[in-house]
């Protein structure tokens, strides 16, 4: 039963990288700001709670050739707390491999065991395009940037009040992003409660003249868009929320399998 609570944490964090948009589209332009719902954080019962830290008001994305940069604007303000290298270990095989060659199974047990008993706020986001994709992590003045490849990028990050920005090299030249997706987190006591916002939105959109959505000033549109679909946004948290319980079987078996290699 303790194994399982610790798998639910890890299975959350895990979740954040399997609900974004696969939609692929080419560019329109090279910068774009998507706007979300104030007061729409819930919790892993699907109930909405007021936690400006994690409340998102806006993302905003930029792409000029290989470098791109992402602000993230919160209601309140970007909270550092936690311990990144819990997600390095996750999805970075070889963060993993050197991290944990002197311990035995039961030392990273511990040591996995330790990292989840701590309350951890993190700001990720997927990013698509025509041909790769993109995982960034930021948690406690720390940042991680990986390709589709799980190649690490080197990256930077700055925060200002309620604002993060984050900033990396494309792997490929002549690429343009399609979507993104971006989650906030926050765990406490071990996943005794834990808190989730999500935002989605395309990216640099070509208006085909068949989408009223493209047409006018793309911002505003993107706005009545993001504010309108609250059906679409709901099946968004809902399906965040359901997949929780997939996933905690999930995360037992990464467990045993990161152990186990």
């Amino acid at each position: 039963m303790y194994m399982i609570k610790k798998s639910f944490v890890l299975g959350l964090l895990i979740c954040s990288f399997l609900l974004s948009s696969s939609l692929l589209v080419t560019a329109a332009d090279n910068e774009k700001t998507i706007y979300d719902d104030v007061g729409d954080v819930v919790d892993y019962d699907g109930n909405n709670i007021t936690r400006d830290d994690i409340d998102i008001k806006e993302v905003f994305c930029s792409q000029d050739g290989r470098d791109v940069t992402i602000k993230l604007t919160v209601v309140g303000n970007i909270k550092n707390q936690g311990d990144i290298n819990l997600y390095r270990i996750i999805i970075d095989e070889d963060f993993y491999n050197e991290y944990t060659k002197d311990m035995t199974d039961t030392e990273i047990l511990e040591l996995l065991e330790s990292m989840l008993e701590n309350d951890i706020v993190s700001y990720s986001f997927e990013l698509y395009s025509e041909s790769d994709s993109y995982i960034i992590v930021y948690v406690n003045k720390e940042l991680l940037v990986l390709d589709g490849n799980s190649k690490t990028i080197s990256g930077s990050h700055s925060t200002d009040g309620e604002t993060l920005t984050i900033s990396f090299k494309m792997s490929k030249s002549n690429d343009q992003l399609s979507d993104i997706s971006a989650i906030v987190e926050e765990s406490i006591n071990g996943g005794d409660s834990s808190y989730g916002d999500e935002l989605y939105g395309d990216l640099f959109v070509v208006d085909d003249g068949d989408d009223d959505d493209d047409t006018g000033d793309e911002d505003d549109s993107d706005t009545s868009k993001d504010k309108s679909d609250d059906d679409e946004e709901g099946s968004g948290l809902l399906l965040f929320i359901g997949l929780i319980a997939v996933i905690i079987v999930a995360g037992v078996a990464v467990l045993v399998y990161a152990i186990r290699k």
